[in-house]
């Protein structure tokens, strides 16, 4: 039982992280580019705006993902609390999956960065003023 209990607090580990930093992110993003704190790419640091615009999205995906993974992995690990011995396993696999899903939350950001860029800074499905004849 305590192998078992060791493994699901290592493995809340990364969804917890996910949430904790996803709301500090979109509630709090860093104030300045930076290259030690933040989400950190070539298009998140091109400028001011999309900056804070890449927080925002990624902060909105890691805290809904991390949610996700958060409630997965208690259900697993509820599930496998009749098995003790399997907690070592499992709980690898669960953490390895946890650290691939952490790491394509980048494609939403980046798709969204992408498509403001693309757009002329606009938010994606944000719709322009017509203009006038």
């Amino acid at each position: 039982m305590g192998l078992w209990l060791y493994m699901l607090a290592v493995d809340l580990l990364i969804p917890l992280a996910m949430v904790i930093f996803g709301a500090i992110f979109t509630r709090r993003p860093p104030k300045n580019i930076n290259g030690f704190y933040g989400y950190r790419t070539r298009r998140s640091m091109e400028s001011p705006e999309a900056w804070r615009y890449a927080h925002q999205v990624f902060g909105q995906t890691w805290m809904r993902w991390g949610t996700i993974l958060l409630l997965a992995t208690l259900t697993l690990f509820l599930i496998l609390r009749s098995q003790p011995e399997n907690a070592v396993g499992a709980g690898l696999v669960i953490c390895l999956v946890q650290l691939v899903v952490m790491f394509l939350a980048m494609l939403p950001t980046e798709r969204a960065l992408q498509e403001r860029q693309a757009g002329g800074g606009k938010k994606p499905g944000a719709k322009g003023k017509k203009k006038r004849r």
